[in-house]
């Protein structure tokens, strides 16, 4: 994309099955090229119109997304609930994703043109996710989505 573009990257959160606990809260960190990418914030529902804040970083949910920059490439993230809304009700059915699994997703501007060749990483890292009893889901990423319950 060109300089000043804005891309938009969805979270995709899935329940290995419907038997896996549904995700209330979630911590991770986004990690990228500072050089490349300036990171803008959040965009409800993983749409991909660039200009769909989250309104005072709230999810339609009722989930408050609260980050800040650790360091030049990297911004630590908490999503949670004081009523301990559902994250996200996907879960999988063999291969397939049943129900929206992109509750939210990831805005950048670049920082340079990047050709399509060049791609640059952007990564999710130290994702913690849990349910209502505030227990760890073990998540595990899988061809893009984070998968709970493996």
């Amino acid at each position: 994309g060109q300089a000043q573009a804005q891309v938009v990257c969805p979270i995709q959160l899935v329940r290995s099955s419907d038997a896996t606990p549904a995700p209330v809260a979630m911590e991770f960190s986004v990690e990228f090229d500072a050089t490349a990418l300036s990171f803008d914030g959040f965009v409800c529902r993983g749409t991909d119109d660039a200009a769909a804040s989250c309104p005072g970083d709230q999810l339609p949910s009722g989930h408050k997304i609260s980050y800040k920059a650790a360091r030049p490439g990297a911004v630590k993230a908490l999503i949670f609930s004081l009523n301990n809304a559902v994250l996200s009700e996907a879960s999988m059915k063999g291969d397939v994703v049943q129900g929206d699994a992109g509750p939210l997703a990831l805005r950048f501007t670049l920082a340079k043109t990047i050709a399509e060749s060049d791609k640059t990483k952007i990564s999710l890292a130290k994702v913690i996710v849990s349910d209502v009893k505030a227990q760890k889901l073990p998540t595990q990423v899988k061809e893009g989505m984070m998968v709970m319950g493996l």
